[in-house]
């Protein structure tokens, strides 16, 4: 009985890990969706901020590179691409025009730095400062691509790239807590689920164990019973013996009597004998 209460109380406890697992599971599968969902809606960003580079080329970038001095806002569009690629290490990130043009020099190198620029941001190599110095920047009237296109084809192409990306890194920024909730809720979750293992483990071992000691039990019962029905056969047989010798009670008189008589009938037999073949002599053939 304690082996079956011990085993019941077991299962009892793996149903409610379990079910506490379900639902941290349901609880990671909702942030996921949300978190993709968010991230689908950061999708149209990163779609024309590939479209921006596409329609740069390197004429147009060479063109704007070899200016003296850039017309009036492109310089601040030029100054938000080098705050957004700075690694971080420098303090001051300088944004003058010839710093600009040393960016440009390779422009492979370059266009190569804006198309991977979405995988840092995705690897988190990107320092969040250089989006909280670009603010202000965003904030001019003329940080747009219409005013840009009147200027420079080239810079149009590079505000809509960096407000595209800016918008990328601001709905990224957005779902980050959540995927920071979801990656301890997997780890949560992944815990669970150990314990729910663990969980389940003992309730078959205590199953395991009241099936042993119920088995044990039944054996020891078939034990009894046989012993039972042998002792009932026993006491049935000494019935019958004590039947059987009160029986043979009378015949122990009557072989005692018998013994007596056939003694009497051995201390004869000599006279006997002796007296018959005197009768057979007499009443033979021969005088």
């Amino acid at each position: 009985a304690e082996q079956k209460d011990r085993a019941a109380e077991e299962s009892r406890a793996a149903a409610r890990v379990a079910d506490e697992t379900a639902g941290k599971e349901a609880a990671v599968l909702t942030m996921k969706a949300k978190i993709d969902a968010d991230l689908e809606a950061a999708e149209p960003a990163l779609q024309q901020a590939a479209a921006a580079l596409d329609s740069l080329n390197k004429k147009e970038l060479s063109e704007l590179r070899g200016l003296g001095k850039p017309p009036s806002g492109v310089d601040d569009v030029t100054a938000a691409v080098l705050l957004m690629l700075g690694d971080g290490t420098k303090k001051n990130v300088d944004t003058s025009w010839k710093a600009t043009q040393a960016l440009m020099r390779d422009l492979n190198t370059f266009m190569a730095d804006l198309a991977a620029f979405r995988a840092r941001i995705d690897e988190g190599d990107v320092p969040k400062s250089n989006f909280c110095s670009i603010r202000p920047l965003l904030e001019k009237e003329h940080f747009n691509v219409d005013a840009m296109r009147l200027k420079s084809v080239a810079a149009a192409g590079l505000c809509e790239w960096v407000l595209s990306i800016v918008e990328y890194w601001d709905i990224n920024e957005s779902i980050e807590p959540m995927r920071a909730g979801a990656r301890q809720a997997e780890m949560d979750l992944s815990d669970a689920i150990d314990a729910k293992n663990g969980a389940t483990r003992s309730a078959e071992m205590a199953e395991a164990a009241s099936n042993e000691t119920t088995e044990a039990y039944e054996a020891a019962l078939l034990d009894k019973d046989a012993v039972v029905a042998e002792g009932e056969l026993c006491v049935r047989k000494l019935a019958l013996a004590q039947r059987l010798m009160a029986s043979l009670g009378s015949e122990g008189d009557r072989w005692r009597s018998a013994i007596v008589t056939l003694s009497i009938d051995h201390d004869r037999l000599v006279g006997d004998v002796l007296l018959s073949a005197a009768f057979l002599s007499y009443a033979g053939c021969f005088n």
